[in-house]
């Protein structure tokens, strides 16, 4: 999206990892909108693999070596409270 929060025709869009390592790379379309053709595999909520976040799969969710284990972003929605406090001299 740009500043005015609108989606941007044919941009890179890249997906990266924590550490900055890119690991995926598609363009979005003529109306913004993109997809990954080839998103890590192996996660569905209850996988006989896991997958590293490098790409790598495993039997187990031991993936330390392999920059931790790969989860998908399922949230719908995100709940965000907020406080302050006000102090009067």
């Amino acid at each position: 999206m740009n500043s005015a929060k609108q989606p941007v025709p044919y941009a890179t869009v890249t997906a990266k990892q924590i550490g900055g390592t890119e690991i995926r790379a598609t363009i979005s379309g003529e109306d913004g909108v993109y997809a990954f053709a080839d998103p890590p595999t192996g996660n569905n909520g209850s996988p006989g693999s896991f997958v590293c976040n490098n790409g790598s799969a495993m039997a187990s969710d031991d993936c330390a070596n392999e920059g931790g284990v790969w989860y998908p972003d399922l949230r719908t929605s995100e709940t965000v409270l907020g406080a302050g406090i006000l102090v009067k001299f």
